[in-house]
């Protein structure tokens, strides 16, 4: 007697390993992907720039209503506009529902930068005016998905907001202890 199977989808049986059923609207689908040499994945017809520093990584590409969302290792390495249709979505290659829970945002990353001789410091290609009456200093810079924190002295916190998406090259300037 030959196995049950669930009701098949309306566009005809699949075979028992291959079932690919539609997500629901509004549901997020995911697919994995390689970056190649230039930075991009292809989704579909479509190609997705996911960034240089992620050449060569496996990543994830979780499509969620119109936004793509780049995963590297679980944390949110980019987020794009999503090129592909909802409807389309299923029919990607290793397409599957998305996870429930949402992606880590990337940790804050502390640094240390010297205070110019005009009280300035770059971050990220950022520069941030910490003031004339620091110059000279080294100062602790939290870099977070948003805000910059410069640590002056204890108490003495410059706040500023993140303009630039650039990474950052160098954890600590050099020539200084």
């Amino acid at each position: 007697m030959p196995a049950t199977w669930p009701a098949s989808p309306p566009w005809g049986r699949s075979p028992p390993g291959r079932r690919r059923w539609p997500p629901a609207s509004g549901d997020v689908t995911e697919v994995d992907r390689t970056v190649n040499a230039s930075g991009n994945v292809s989704l579909g017809d479509h190609i997705i720039s996911a960034g240089l520093p992620l050449t060569g990584q496996r990543v994830t590409l979780r499509l969620d209503g119109p936004v793509a969302l780049i995963l590297a290792g679980g944390v949110l390495a980019r987020t794009v506009a999503c090129p592909v249709l909802p409807e389309a979505r299923p029919r990607l290659r290793g397409a599957r529902p998305g996870t429930a829970q949402p992606p880590r945002l990337p940790a804050s990353l502390v640094v240390t930068r010297r205070v110019s001789v005009r009280g300035a410091i770059m971050v990220g290609g950022q520069r941030i005016q910490v003031g004339l009456a620091h110059a000279r200093k080294t100062v602790a810079v939290t870099v977070g998905p948003d805000t910059i924190q410069v640590a002056v002295e204890t108490g003495i916190t410059v706040t500023a907001a993140r303009t630039t998406s650039r990474d950052r090259r160098r954890h600590k300037a050099s020539n200084y202890g």
